[in-house]
């Protein structure tokens, strides 16, 4: 595997696994920017609501429970302009506030007399732990058509959601041609490819009265306004970079090629990094990094691109300054960290940063296991499966969290120190909860 690769596998996991989570501090940043606003027009707390990206060519979203939304790299990949993403997520919002994702819980004893339950709970799993990765993961592996029926609306809640979006579009002030102009692709899509449609389409019904009645809307209301320059620089770039990591290189350059925007530029560095052509990438970021001496992103391409040339020691310069320059974010800690494991140096500081980044998003398990990657580097074997084991506990993988536990128990029960002592039952308790759940047969 090439080290760029194995960099992406720890940040940008869209391109190692079929359908993942993809963590990236960037497209985070500006998705969530751009939901806030939303949330907070619909009555909820947008501290309350946790967004994720994951993987998959299909434009969607969708929301499973209550306090948790999805969104698709092939959303975003289709979101030409941030209207449309604001009028997906308004969409969705709407149909949390309409009751609709609550009214689900009654749903789940038609599943289980249609000996669907097994599928739909395993995928739901996640969410119990709080771990989107454990959730994609199991969704993945159990049944796609029953998972869909939980998620599926009726075509009245859809219109209801539709309303409840306009609203809150409204009130902020964005138009929301963005949600006409996806619906009339996603139309145009049904009768094109009835019998093929995407997932959006199964769990979303679209016809044509959804539509006329948006449009009816608009009649009465003003559907005027949108995003500042400042917001559609910053979504253009997070739509370059999400593009150039999930097509082809040759598709990214052919789209991108004459494009002297940053936003175009951006996609062009990380396509020829993923050639890989290095010393093309290298010029492309350097020029980025010309611009805007302090953008973090641009210098976490770098430094992946000095990794995948095998200058090792340039590219955790590279890290530093990223970090340095958003020096409170957890994925940055996280990825300084990761990499310094790599290098086997300044583990201490990895070490550091890990309990900081797992004090601060404690469901990711990658950031557990990076923390027992670091502590075992130094040798701290006690720490390390315990880190491990907490890991383990959150993809729900209760054998290997057991296991490591068994490891570690003597060490802990002779142990002096109080928090490694209260991580040990901590992690033990969870362990017990997860055998004592009914298999999903």
């Amino acid at each position: 595997m090439r080290l760029y690769l194995l960099l992406l596998s720890l940040f940008f996991p869209l391109m190692a696994h079929a359908q993942a989570v993809i963590r990236d501090a960037e497209i985070e940043s500006v998705v969530k920017d751009l939901a806030k606003p939303i949330f907070k027009v619909a009555g909820l707390n947008p501290n309350n609501v946790s967004v994720f990206i994951y993987q998959s060519e299909e434009p969607n979203a969708f929301v499973p429970e209550g306090k948790t939304m999805f969104i698709s790299t092939g959303l975003l990949s289709y979101s030409d302009k941030p209207e449309t993403l604001a009028g997906v997520i308004a969409h969705e919002v709407g149909h949390i506030t309409s009751g609709h994702v609550h009214a689900r819980k009654g749903e789940l004893e038609n599943l289980r007399k249609k000996a669907l339950l097994s599928s739909v709970i395993g995928a739901l799993a996640g969410l119990a732990t709080k771990s989107p990765e454990v959730f994609l993961g199991t969704s993945a592996a159990g049944s796609e058509a029953s998972l869909r029926q939980f998620l599926h609306f009726t075509r009245g809640q859809e219109s209801s959601a539709d309303q409840a979006a306009l609203k809150y579009l409204e009130k902020l002030g964005i138009s929301n041609h963005g949600l006409i102009e996806f619906l009339d692709e996603l139309k145009t899509e049904e009768r094109i490819n009835s019998d093929n449609s995407t997932n959006y389409l199964r769990s979303h019904p679209v016809n044509q009265e959804r539509i006329n009645a948006i449009k009816e809307f608009n009649r009465n209301h003003s559907n005027s306004g949108g995003f500042d320059n400042n917001s559609y620089e910053k979504f253009r770039r997070i739509i370059a970079k999400v593009r150039a990591y999930t097509l082809s290189p040759r598709m990214v350059i052919n789209l991108y090629n004459h494009d002297t925007s940053t936003a175009g530029i951006y996609a062009m560095a990380i396509a020829n990094m993923r050639i890989p052509n290095q010393t093309q990438a290298l010029a492309l970021t350097d020029k980025l990094i010309h611009k805007e001496p302090n953008n973090p992103y641009f210098r976490e391409i770098k430094a992946q691109t000095f990794l995948e040339m095998k200058r090792v020691n340039e590219s955790v310069e590279e890290f530093k300054k990223a970090y340095s320059l958003l020096p409170k974010n957890p994925l940055m800690k996280f990825q300084l960290a990761a990499v310094l494991n790599l290098t086997k140096r300044e583990t201490q500081k990895s070490i550091a940063l890990l309990e900081e980044a797992v004090s601060a998003e404690p469901d990711f398990p990658s950031n557990w296991h990076q923390l027992g990657v670091a502590y075992g580097i130094v040798g701290d074997s006690t720490n390390s499966n315990l880190a491990l084991a907490q890991s383990a506990v959150l993809r729900e993988d209760a054998k290997m969290a057991k296991r490591m536990l068994l490891i570690a128990e003597k060490d802990v029960l002779e142990s002096k120190n109080q928090r490694t002592i209260l991580r040990y039952k901590d992690i033990k308790q969870a362990v017990l909860e997860l055998e004592e759940k009914p298999a999903n047969d």
